[in-house]
């Protein structure tokens, strides 16, 4: 289940940047 904390940081790092 590694694909699961990727899409997380990618989601996270998107609302981060706004």
């Amino acid at each position: 289940q590694e694909g699961l904390p990727g899409l997380w940081r990618g989601w996270t790092a998107a609302y981060m940047r706004l």
